[in-house]
């Protein structure tokens, strides 16, 4: 990683550039036994790699305002390569089984831009409002199906945070934002990982970013020996990653991956922290919501509704 900062007026008025390149090389290989014979193996690895060059620029407006904006540039890619063995007792050798090997190349490049404006009002009110934008492009291809598939996406983020002090120990704030959720290398990659001999878990390449949008009302209340936050929200996400267990026709079972229509929630988060004497403190919290997700994945329901709580 490489940073550089030049501060023009500190505090007031900086731009800074950050580059960032990371890879990591792994394998897997795995052994496979059969009523105690040693029948099958596998191995696999690849090398993903991250590459991200990004500039942000702050300046100080009027008395209280603040101006920043940036612009980032992200790719990733792997290529993954998998190989599945049968053990052949008549010849005593070890044959590649092709329907469980896999060849798998992931290139993806992102470019984002953000402008954002933040100010108090009357001393007491605090605001931030603004947007991202990003463009994004996804090549996954298979070596071993000759399957490419290329997607394009460009989405908006816009950004609202209000926040208003009632007094020294009382605050409230009000925030709107819009965040993606990529899938991962392994929940793209097809590669099969054999359970059990009726049990296979694999990726689907063909899985969509999940967007999410959401509004949060926050309290808190702030004093020495005592501390209240509190979370009321609500959001809902499109195309939402989930896994999902599919029965196939040859009764075995396959663990996936797979996009729902939307999932909503409305829940609230609240933790304390309570000082007693000198030495101990105390920190309680609660976290409880209740969602509904639609949608369905080769014949697996998604529908769901239900309560969960910590």
């Amino acid at each position: 990683s490489l940073s550089y900062k030049r501060i023009i007026v500190k505090n007031k008025h900086e731009i800074s550039v950050d580059a960032l390149y990371s890879q990591t090389k792994g394998s897997r290989p795995a052994d496979y036994y059969i009523d105690d014979q040693f029948q099958q193996k596998s191995d696999a690895g690849g090398k993903p790699t991250n590459i991200s060059l990004q500039a942000d620029y702050i300046k100080n407006l009027f008395k209280k305002g603040r101006i920043e904006a940036g612009l980032k540039a992200f790719s990733r890619w792997n290529n993954f390569k998998s190989h599945f063995y049968d053990w052949d007792s008549i010849n005593s050798n070890w044959i590649l089984n092709p329907a469980y090997s896999n060849d798998l190349e992931l290139k993806e490049f992102i470019y984002s831009g953000y402008l954002m404006y933040s100010d108090s009002l009357f001393g007491k009110l605090y605001y931030k409002l603004g947007a991202r934008i990003e463009y994004s492009t996804s090549d996954l291809y298979q070596n071993s199906t000759s399957d490419s598939i290329n997607e394009h996406y460009l989405f908006p983020f816009p950004y609202l945070l209000l926040k208003y002090s009632i007094n020294r120990v009382n605050s409230v704030a009000l925030s709107i934002n819009r965040r993606v959720t990529r899938p991962s290398m392994g929940q793209l990659n097809p590669f099969i990982i054999v359970v059990d001999q009726m049990t296979f878990e694999t990726g689907n390449k063909f899985l969509r970013p999940e967007i999410l949008d959401k509004i949060e009302f926050n309290y808190s209340f702030i004093k020495e020996r005592f501390q209240l936050r509190s979370n009321l929200y609500f959001s809902s996400a499109k195309d939402f990653i989930t896994q999902v267990t599919v029965l196939m026709p040859s009764d075995e079972l396959i663990v996936t991956y797979a996009n729902g229509d939307n999932q909503n929630k409305a829940g609230i988060d609240a933790d304390a922290t309570i000082k007693i004497g000198k030495i101990l403190s105390v920190n309680p919290g609660l976290s409880l919501y209740y969602a509904v997700s639609t949608g369905s994945y080769l014949g697996a329901d998604l529908n769901s509704e239900g309560l969960a709580w910590t």
